[in-house]
């Protein structure tokens, strides 16, 4: 099946831009427009940093969503084969998960039930051919009545998961605001309380929060200003250039023709070196266009502290324990991300299309709760128990933030999942940076300190089994992250029957979540923290690999030893998982 690449998307834009501003927004529409490595960055950025520029040089024809996951513009058409990632490293020589060795070479069956996996995400596609069958049905709500609770669960006409950042009129939140624009206008109104006295009553540590968040607010904010100030002037300069020469006789907006095109008087002139100062970087005045909407978004939406995401929703934010609200489309809008985790987990096997996900023994319950912007605590609390409850035993959960107001929630409902005996597979993060100094919420270690043992934070590693395993752009920490798997360049489904190529620890998530999925299927009464066991315990490992260790080209790349970045030191393994049954 041929992929299809969809063009001209803002969403697309936004995350070409997000990495020059620093800003960690969630974009979970992933329609793509192509784009080159001086696109991305612009001639007047390239050399600001040698480094990075010569990074995204290698990133030619790509882009990052909202939490650094690459997106590559041009997937090539595949039939049905076995992905990189579920190579063998013997057999192969490529550090795949040796899934493909593992059906080839043992004798696996399929159990009396499938295994439910919840992909805690942007939403599904759930009519995408290749995940045909594979999708979680509530036999009770689907027989049931329309509009009607018919399983008393409080989630009405829950037939395939929930949508909990969705109207019940049917309106679906898309973008919303960063977690650190809803935390300082928190802060703030508690400092200002007693007309401007309440900061006097605050706590040393408190002040110290609402200085950070001042700090980290105040950047991305100045970043937003400049850049929609810079091309909203670029863009009124082009567009006067651009009507000029086609009074001119220019036919066709491209850099040929405008070189090509011989000036009359100094006017023309002038116009011409504005329109090649743009075309020649691949800037036309529809890119030009959306980089601008792209400043404007971030204005509107990411860092608006009066945008109130309940106000789309409909739900009220100062009850934690509320449940209900949302709505049953579980596509909604944005969904490319989580239709992309759940090929990996579960793409059809061996039907001839597309790719192979990692499992079929098993069944994926979507639960939206992931918007362009940054999800909420309530959320996702609600989105584990809501899992938990209609039996799933596993929960993929591809996101993370730097801020979490309302951890202490989420940290419940994870103790939640562990006492019904779920296991929670999170991403690491695309930061290039020490998880064991630093933080990616949701974590597994509580406020108490305490470390929840059904969990399993994961990184992403590479094609390569040499310097280049671990993918550059991977969070890492030898006690907060327990293994890495496949995660650059995978390719798996995207909505409206397509497929594309994704990298990031999103995608090396549901690598592990399937595999947890295939282990669990073999010997379905294994515990949460016997199946983490079985998994980490089974990894490929590279015992006198030394490796760069991730920096996203920020600066010179060091070298350490792989086994450093990780608590297992190794790629998470199907095959030898299985075999230890």
């Amino acid at each position: 099946m041929t992929p299809i690449v969809k063009k001209n998307s803002q969403a697309m834009l936004r995350m070409n831009l997000a990495p020059l501003l620093g800003v960690a927004i969630i974009c979970s529409s992933f329609a793509a427009i192509r784009v080159n490595a001086d696109d991305i960055l612009g001639r007047e950025e390239a050399n600001a940093s040698r480094l990075k520029f010569e990074k995204m040089l290698r990133e030619l024809n790509t882009i990052r969503d909202a939490k650094g996951n690459r997106i590559q513009l041009s997937a090539t058409p595949m039939g049905e084969e076995a992905p990189w990632s579920q190579l063998d490293l013997d057999d192969d020589k490529i550090p795949g998960t040796s899934t493909a060795k593992a059906y080839a070479t043992l004798a696996l069956k399929a159990p009396e039930k499938p295994i439910i996996v919840a992909v805690l995400d942007s939403g599904v596609d759930i009519k995408h051919p290749d995940l045909n069958g594979m999708i979680w049905v509530n036999e009770k709500e689907a027989s049931g009545k329309p509009g009607v609770d018919d399983d008393g669960n409080g989630y009405v006409d829950d037939v395939n998961g929930w949508n909990f950042i969705g109207n019940k009129d049917g309106t679906n939140l898309n973008s919303s605001n960063l977690e650190v624009a809803r935390e300082l206008k928190r802060m703030r109104a508690k400092a200002n309380r007693l007309g401007g006295l309440g900061k006097y009553f605050m706590s040393k540590a408190q002040k110290a929060y609402l200085a950070d968040l001042e700090k980290t607010y105040g950047a991305k904010k100045t970043e937003a200003d400049k850049g929609y100030a810079k091309y909203t002037k670029i863009q009124t300069e082009y567009l006067a250039a651009l009507e000029l020469l086609k009074r001119g006789g220019l036919k066709e907006e491209t850099a040929e023709a405008v070189r090509a095109f011989t000036t009359r008087n100094a006017e023309e002139e002038a116009a011409k070196k504005t329109l090649l100062a743009q075309l020649e970087i691949s800037r036309n005045a529809a890119v030009i266009a959306e980089i601008v909407a792209y400043f404007d978004g971030m204005l509107k939406y990411y860092l608006n502290m009066d945008f109130d995401p309940s106000k789309v929703i409909g739900d009220n934010p100062n009850d934690p324990t509320e449940i209900g609200y949302g709505n049953p489309d579980v596509k909604a809008v944005g969904s490319e991300h989580g239709t992309h985790c759940s090929g990996i987990i579960g793409a059809l096997r061996g039907n001839g299309i597309g790719m192979d996900g990692q499992s079929n023994y098993l069944k994926i319950m979507p639960i939206r709760a992931v918007p362009d912007g940054d999800e909420r605590d309530k959320d996702i609390a609600n989105g584990i128990r809501y899992a938990v409850d209609q039996g799933a035993k596993i929960i993929s959960m591809s996101f993370g933030k730097p801020y979490s107001p309302g951890k202490k929630l989420v940290d419940a409902a994870v103790k939640y999942a562990a006492e019904k005996g779920v296991l929670l597979v999170h991403a690491a993060g695309n930061d290039a940076s020490d998880n064991d100094k630093g933080h990616n919420f949701p974590t597994a270690q509580m406020l108490t300190g305490e470390i929840s043992e059904n969990w399993i934070e994961v990184g992403a590693s590479t094609i390569s089994p040499d310097e280049n395993l671990p993918a550059d752009f991977s969070n890492y920490g030898q006690k907060m992250v327990d293994l890495f798997a496949p995660g650059k360049d995978i390719y798996s489904t995207t909505p409206e029957n397509t497929y594309s190529t994704y990298s990031g620890t999103s995608m090396a998530t549901p690598e592990v979540a399937g595999i947890a999925a295939l282990v669990l299927s073999q010997k379905p009464e294994l515990t949460p923290k016997e199946l983490k066991a079985i998994i980490t315990s089974s990894v490929t490992t590279f015992p006198d690999l030394e490796v760069l260790k991730p920096n996203e080209g920020d600066s010179e790349a060091t070298k350490v030893p792989f086994s450093t970045l990780s608590a297992t030191g190794g790629v998470v393994n199907a095959l030898r998982a299985l075999k230890s049954l």
